[in-house]
């Protein structure tokens, strides 16, 4: 609907108060957008917490490198093989 507002008219165009109501109309009559509203106040709502949880990180001191095992690729082979392969190809780890 914004993006519509946006192009040309032809006649009058309608106000910015108008088009929300259209918006809300479209999203009653429409179970799709209906669903789609609830999936984008959800990714708000994920978004906003992932900020939080960042600016949360970003305040505390960064923590002394540990120490870690040389690395074995037989090891993170068979691993790869295990577990990651399940879901991830060999020929898209490169990529």
């Amino acid at each position: 609907m914004r993006r519509m507002a946006q192009k040309p008219a032809i006649g009058q165009v309608i106000s910015k108060e108008e088009q929300d109501r259209v918006i809300a109309y479209l999203i009653a009559i429409t179970p799709q957008l209906q669903e789609s509203e609830a999936q984008r106040v959800e990714l708000e709502g994920l978004k906003d917490s992932t900020a939080d949880k960042l600016t949360d990180l970003a305040s505390v001191a960064p923590a002394e490198p540990a120490d870690l095992p040389d690395f074995d690729l037989e090891l993170a082979a068979e691993a790869f093989r295990s577990t990651c392969s399940l879901c991830h190809t060999p020929d898209r780890v490169d990529q």
